[in-house]
């Protein structure tokens, strides 16, 4: 998805010139030293190696900076040489959710000088801390390019904004030119929901198997008369008219029955023990958890609103309230949780925060209907993350301090057992001190 800028003013930015990279820079110094020794010792080898590292470093300079300057008039004579897009996620047969970033090149040439490349990068954030980037080739003039984002691994949840830009660099990798392209790439990590669905809210009324939107209420109770001229003819009673064969028609209500409404609150709160890219990745759970709930509930007949503190709530439309969850962090600014009303609540969120206590203080005073949802941290995920955060390998000898085995000094728990003994602990307190007050439920997932 591209977002081109405003019309009248667009951003013109002008190719920065060669610059030296940390490897450049170490070869550099490393060229200087040996012509250092190599003069001050009379030492020849010294003294050759010095000048052909420094020939290779002003080579490559002069070779990027042709190229960038090669570039940089292709771009000023048209800026939209080159068109940059990316797609949105899909899985395509890979078991890894990736986008698509494009290029197309129109009128930029490649590069000639000997042992120069020219490649389109991209790097993207998102609102959650989120970084990924890709980078493609410089395709030649008529045509188009393509590489995965990220190359390797799934795009985690999440709104990506960024810009791409051009650059040319040596084959060392000594020096590099880059020229930001104008336009803001943006693609949407949507969240997938989870199959697990928790109890619905007492009073929602979405219990029964029957929740059929039936256009006219109160089936065969009501009261009939006979057909008149003028009539509305959705009116007609055909069951009467098949057993009797006249017309008659039923005053009853055409307007579907009314959806009772269920709240769902995601309670974004950030709770001390969950730091880190572990406290990110359980917020996915969260959204992925909600949104299965939602959908579970809209099957059964009932409406869902979601709403998150500090955020406004989400677009009833399916396309705008799944980029609503895609785009959902943790709230950093701390704003507590609004009672929505009378209707059924079910919050989700982590165990141990603390500011949405206010709001089930509220509605337990009121008598409103309130579940607490919280999901369990998950046994699987990005490989090499869940194991090395939450697992315990199989196989791993008996830990120091254990029965029969003498404790190493100093030797701590496991980072995956303490976050998960944590977790225990806060939803220990949510269950017992909660749940045990009475006026609404926890539950785990």
């Amino acid at each position: 998805m591209r977002n081109p800028e405003a019309r009248g003013r667009r951003r013109s930015v002008p190719g920065a010139g060669p610059r030296l990279t940390r490897r450049g820079l170490g070869f550099s110094l490393l060229s200087t030293g040996l012509l250092a020794a190599g003069i001050l010792r009379s030492e020849l080898g010294a003294l050759i190696s010095g000048a052909g590292l420094a020939a290779a470093v002003l080579a490559s300079l002069a070779g990027v900076l042709l190229e960038g300057r090669r570039r940089d008039r292709a771009l000023g004579a048209d800026p939209e040489a080159l068109r940059p897009s990316l797609s949105p996620p899909s899985r395509d047969g890979d078991p890894d959710l990736r986008a698509l970033f494009r290029i197309e090149n129109r009128g930029v040439p490649l590069p000639r000088a000997p042992g120069i490349s020219a490649w389109v990068e991209l790097r993207c954030g998102s609102r959650q801390g989120r970084h990924a980037e890709a980078a493609a080739a410089l395709p030649a003039p008529g045509s188009s390019g393509a590489a995965g984002f990220p190359p390797s691994g799934p795009l985690a949840r999440g709104v990506y904004r960024g810009r791409a830009a051009a650059v040319a660099g040596d084959a060392f990798g000594f020096w590099h030119s880059r020229r930001e392209l104008p336009g803001i790439l943006e693609t949407a990590a949507l969240p997938e929901p989870s199959a697990a669905a928790a109890a619905v809210p007492r009073g929602s009324g979405g219990q029964r198997a029957d929740v059929s939107d039936r256009r006219i209420r109160g089936e065969d109770r009501f009261d009939s008369r006979p057909y008149l001229p003028g009539d509305d003819p959705r009116r007609l009673h055909w069951k009467l008219y098949a057993r009797f064969g006249d017309l008659f028609v039923r005053p009853g209500d055409l307007s579907p029955p009314p959806r009772k409404t269920v709240r769902i609150l995601l309670d974004t709160e950030r709770p001390a023990w969950l730091a880190g890219e572990a406290g990110d990745y359980y917020l996915d759970r969260i959204v992925s958890a909600a949104l299965g709930y939602a959908r579970y509930l809209e099957d059964r007949g009932l409406e869902v609103r979601l709403s998150a503190p500090g955020s406004p709530d989400a677009p009833p439309d399916p396309p705008g309230r799944l980029y609503w969850l895609a785009d959902l962090a943790w709230d950093a600014d701390g704003a507590g949780a609004v009672n929505p009303g009378p209707d059924p609540l079910a919050v989700f969120g982590a165990p141990g925060a603390v500011r949405r206590g206010a709001v089930l203080a509220e509605r337990k005073a009121a008598g409103f209907d309130t579940v607490l949802i919280i999901p369990d941290l998950p046994e699987t995920g990005p490989a090499g993350f869940w194991a090395r955060f939450f697992l315990v390998p199989d196989g791993r000898p008996a830990k120091s301090g254990a029965s029969g085995v003498p404790r190493a000094p100093g030797h701590g728990p496991e980072t995956g057992r303490a976050l998960r003994a944590a977790f225990r602990t806060a939803l220990d307190r949510e269950t017992r001190v909660l749940s045990g007050a009475g006026g609404f439920d926890v539950r785990v997932l």
